[in-house]
């Protein structure tokens, strides 16, 4: 018997009374937060779920997240954290992928989702949200958990049973299912905590994404289970961020570099008492050796990276406080191994480019119902070929040198081009595209398309972009369009992304 639940039912016993989560004037108890979690699990084992179900959630940062995701679990569910940026026909994709038995939606975003669930033959749809929120039509989830029946036992699943799905775009177009066990999650929750030094009394801004593994595991969940207090953002914003860092002193800071550089902006233009911080970290991608340095000089706390992937529940590397070499994302955690591997397949050495490959209780169990892609990326020694090159020092501290795909990475959220390349060639007037990222101050990297048109065919940037932005989720969406005469072409007919040259358009 292994459950993430019991991360929530273990912090209820031990403080009931603890400040769990601050969400504009609410203030929610372990014990609250523990209770509203049973009832949710009353109301889902009587809708039909249990062991080998799935329970999908698109919701923000509010504090309904941890109260149907923790119920979702100790129901015996599989949850499916979905971003609430997702449009009406990514969301039916994934419905049809996982089958979800209910789905729970923030009431902002109800009408993709009830569409979406109706299309997919989802029967069972809940809405959660403020008092005086936008009318859904839907049943409430408190409101309708408050009255359900049942016994308050955690589900017996096992360690191996799936606690999570995380979506991730594939190259393919078409989004995969990271499917993780209550291992994976237990054990990444449990040694990261540790690792960099969680301690009860902390207090941590919850701005990163729960629907993402980055969010849910290291703020979330690790969180939780060590006592740290969750001052949730449902929308990160620069300014309120630094202000609920002031008003209810903030010690932790947890973001991807597009979040820090916003932040020291903000600083800059208005500074407040950031005296209670005791660390900042970074991950999702590189920090920047420039804004590394900006952020030391503006605001004095130590800033470490870290490293991991959807796949891997996501933390293999760290560098915890006062164990960090700047510019490295740390040592693997205890029980994951790494290693370098050339495209032939050899293992080198220190200081070698090379494919990092890890290995341990981090690592997914595969891609939901995908042998095929699951095989692509795990070898038959365990081994998950992360698609990042990088080099190991003699330390064991990694450093990410550049990705192998053709991966975006915009403000942390990954951005494949095939599925952005796709949608542009539904467009009629598109022959050919090709999306690259932008080195970008605010957000990492910007989504870029070069667009070559049909012969006589008309299209301006801005319909193009539009064009994109109605049929794919708000984050991922080519701000920057260019229409060009010709692509550079290779001998077999792809387009060679890295002869684009955008400063000549």
């Amino acid at each position: 018997m292994l459950n993430v639940a019991q991360i929530l039912s273990g912090a209820a016993a031990a403080a009931p009374h603890r400040t769990a989560l601050r969400f504009g004037d609410v203030d929610m108890s372990v014990e609250t937060l523990d209770t509203l979690a049973k009832q949710c699990a009353r109301l889902f084992a009587t809708d039909g779920v249990g062991r080998g179900q799935r329970v999908a959630m698109v919701m923000p940062n509010v504090p309904h997240f941890p109260v149907a995701y923790y119920g979702a679990l100790r129901a015996g569910a599989t949850v499916v954290p979905l971003s609430p940026l997702l449009t009406a026909g990514e969301l039916e994709f994934i419905f049809g992928d996982c089958a979800p038995t209910v789905v729970v939606v923030w009431s902002g975003f109800h009408e993709a989702v009830a569409k979406a669930a109706e299309t997919c033959g989802v029967k069972v749809v809940y809405s959660a949200g403020p008092p005086g929120g936008p009318e859904t039509g839907l049943p409430d989830l408190l409101e309708s958990a408050a009255c359900a029946v049942g016994d308050d036992e955690i589900a017996c699943t096992d360690a191996s049973d799936l606690a999570v799905i995380i979506y991730t775009s594939g190259t393919t177009g078409s989004p995969k299912g990271a499917a993780l066990t209550h291992d994976n999650l237990l054990w990444n929750t449990r040694i990261f905590s540790e690792k960099v030094g969680l301690v009860a009394g902390d207090v941590a801004l919850a701005a990163l994404p729960f629907f993402h593994s980055f969010g849910q595991t290291c703020i979330l969940n690790a969180g939780l289970h060590a006592g740290v207090e969750l001052v949730l953002q449902p929308r990160f914003d620069a300014a309120a961020a630094l202000d609920l860092v002031e008003r209810h002193r903030i010690t932790l800071f947890m973001g991807v570099p597009s979040m820090h550089a916003a932040v020291l902006a903000e600083q800059r233009s208005k500074p407040r008492d950031l005296s209670s911080l005791r660390w900042m970290a970074s991950g999702g991608s590189g920090l920047a050796a420039g804004l590394r340095e900006e952020l030391a000089r503006e605001i004095p706390v130590p800033v470490f990276e870290g490293y991991g992937l959807s796949e891997t529940s996501p933390i293999t590397h760290v560098c915890g406080p006062g164990s960090h070499k700047p510019g490295k994302v740390g040592q693997p955690l205890w029980g994951i191994e790494q290693r370098v591997v050339s495209d032939d397949g050899t293992v080198l050495g220190v200081g070698d480019v090379g494919e990092l490959h890890v290995r341990g209780h981090a690592v997914m169990s595969g891609y939901y119902g995908r042998p095929d892609a699951t095989a692509a990326v795990i070898d038959s020694g365990g081994w998950f070929a992360t698609g990042d090159l990088v080099t190991i020092d003699e330390d064991g501290f990694v450093e990410i040198v550049d990705r192998k795909k053709d991966l975006i990475i915009r403000n942390g959220h990954n951005v494949y081009p095939s599925d952005i390349e796709a949608v542009l060639s539904a467009h009629p007037a598109v022959q050919l595209s090709a999306v690259i990222g932008v080195p970008d101050d605010k957000v990492g990297e910007e989504v870029a398309a070069v667009v070559m048109l049909k012969p006589g065919a008309e299209a301006t940037t801005e319909e193009i972009s539009a064009f994109v932005k109605e049929r794919i989720a708000g984050d991922k969406y080519p701000r920057i369009v260019r229409i060009v005469g010709d692509l550079p072409l290779g001998p077999s007919g792809k387009v060679l992304k890295r002869a684009i040259d955008l400063s000549h358009h």
